[in-house]
């Protein structure tokens, strides 16, 4: 819960993912931060250290039938790689390094993003923060140094098609598959 775009994922999970009074968790199987360009640096054994712990996280805090969405696609691979039982679907991440993926994304649909892009304001993205950072009881002085430093920060139309990316994922993730339409 540092970076504008970490709060991109967390508006954008909490508006096209989960229906009211359904919640999500984020976590990081690497359980450590790093910068960006040192992400690729043994990656697979630094995610194989943390496995089994990830595991136990998900058993802890999930529901049984809780999706996992891993956040790029190098984590869905990794998981795999690992024997992670669950289906993985990721979504994009949202590091600046994916910038190109981000206009990939709504390829095809500038109508569609044009009119969302016009929907969407720094203040919505400032709201969530302040939600989410309260909701998981940070102290009211770094929620209020927290939102003084992210409202510093543009919302761009690079960040937009993120927005806009995550919004088309967790959608395409929400509508039920043909043989659930049948139940």
């Amino acid at each position: 819960m540092w970076s504008l775009e970490d709060f991109v994922l967390h508006m954008s999970a909490r508006q096209y993912l989960c229906d009211p009074g359904q919640t999500y968790h984020i976590t990081d199987i690497s359980k450590g931060a790093m910068l960006v360009e040192r992400a690729n640096v043994n990656r697979h054994s630094r995610y194989a250290r943390w496995f089994d712990l990830l595991v136990q996280e998900i058993e802890l805090v999930a529901k049984p039938n809780a999706m996992v969405i891993p956040v790029g696609k190098a984590v869905a691979q990794n998981l795999r790689a690992l024997g992670f039982a669950r289906a993985l679907d990721p979504i994009l991440h949202y590091s600046g390094q994916a910038g190109r993926a981000r206009q990939a994304a709504g390829a095809g649909q500038e109508d569609a993003f044009r009119v969302f892009a016009s929907s969407v304001t720094m203040d919505n993205l400032l709201a969530s923060a302040s939600i989410t950072l309260r909701e998981n009881g940070v102290l009211p002085s770094l929620i209020d140094s927290t939102l003084t430093r992210l409202g510093r920060a543009r919302l761009t139309e690079s960040r937009m098609r993120l927005i806009f990316a995550y919004k088309l994922a967790f959608e395409a993730i929400r509508r039920p598959m043909p043989s659930e339409r049948a139940r």
